[in-house]
């Protein structure tokens, strides 16, 4: 009797301790998320930050006269809407075909 009942306060004693190791990771992650989330807020106002300072620094103006001084350095980018397929089922050169 007395074995099963120390048997029994062992395990209880296990599964309270197991608890307490899930609850406080789960306390860590919380805290992590906070940290993360924290951060990519701070790197999204930087980046408005950094964005209103590109536009008050550049003006169409000197954009275009930027473009016209340097014409043959600037190409356009040729619109198409066709489907561009990354490989043809053809191919057999492909890996995975």
């Amino acid at each position: 009797m007395f074995a099963k009942l120390l048997t029994m306060l062992l395990a209880l004693g296990l599964m309270a301790g197991l608890l307490l190791v899930n609850r406080q990771r789960m306390y860590e992650t919380v805290g992590e998320r906070v940290r993360l989330h924290g951060e990519v807020e701070r790197l999204k106002r930087r980046m408005q930050e950094l964005k209103v300072r590109v536009a008050e620094a550049t003006e169409p103006a000197e954009i275009n006269a930027m473009i016209s001084r340097n014409k043959e350095e600037w190409k356009s980018i040729r619109v198409t809407h066709e489907r561009i397929a990354i490989a043809k089922a053809q191919d057999k050169g492909v890996i995975g075909r």
